[in-house]
């Protein structure tokens, strides 16, 4: 139950960090391109389409991918986003 928990907690942190810090444009997620929003740095890439249908979260170090949404459905939720944590909650404390 906790491992969800954690789990949810991301996907909502990373989904505020494409709020606060992403750019609008081109959107590529789960080797799909549309309109939306990315953040990108030196350890985390996070897209997610205008309309919420796709969005992908990947560990650039070893181009992991942590999260896969399809259609709106969670379809791939890798452990290794504990990895990234400490990194999300910080980009979360920056400004825009």
């Amino acid at each position: 139950m906790l491992l969800t928990k954690d789990r949810l907690t991301f996907l909502d942190s990373c989904r505020k960090i494409l709020k606060k810090l992403g750019a609008e444009g081109l959107s590529i997620a789960c080797g799909n391109e549309s309109t939306g929003l990315t953040y990108e740095d030196e350890l985390i890439y996070i897209s997610e389409f205008s309309d919420g249908s796709f969005m992908e979260v990947e560990r650039k170090r070893n181009k992991t991918p942590i999260i896969y949404i399809h259609d709106g459905a969670i379809i791939l939720y890798s452990g290794d986003f504990y990895f990234l944590e400490d990194h999300v909650k910080y980009l979360l404390t920056l400004d825009e």
